[in-house]
């Protein structure tokens, strides 16, 4: 009864909170148990990151050794983007690296 009463307002497993937030809870996952990881299918941000680590790396104030750091950088974007069965799992590492680079080439 209760399957066929929310199936019917649109509601979730998740009761009256999803009357109040509709269906953005069971889009960000607030009912599954466990996600499944998918592969990256979009490449226009990593490639909008290249973009703008090689713009950083072509301009003239940016010291040897911060030109070597960003170029890692960028070289760790395209390993990603090479990559064709990349999770989000890898995602999150890639963008951690590439902190870790920047971080170690501006600010010590």
């Amino acid at each position: 009864m209760y399957d066929a009463y929310a199936q019917h307002f649109g509601m979730s497993r998740l009761g009256s909170m999803s009357l109040l937030f509709g269906n953005a809870l069971s889009r960000h996952g607030a009912n599954c148990v466990e996600k499944e990881e998918k592969p990256v299918q979009q490449f226009k941000d990593i490639n909008a990151c290249i973009a703008q680590l090689k713009a950083l790396c072509a301009g003239s104030d940016i010291r040897p050794e911060q030109k070597k750091h960003v170029e890692a950088a960028i070289e760790r974007a395209r390993r990603l983007r090479r990559k064709p069965d990349a999770k989000m799992t890898d995602v999150y590492r890639c963008v951690r690296d590439i902190a870790d680079l920047l971080i170690e080439a501006f600010l010590r």
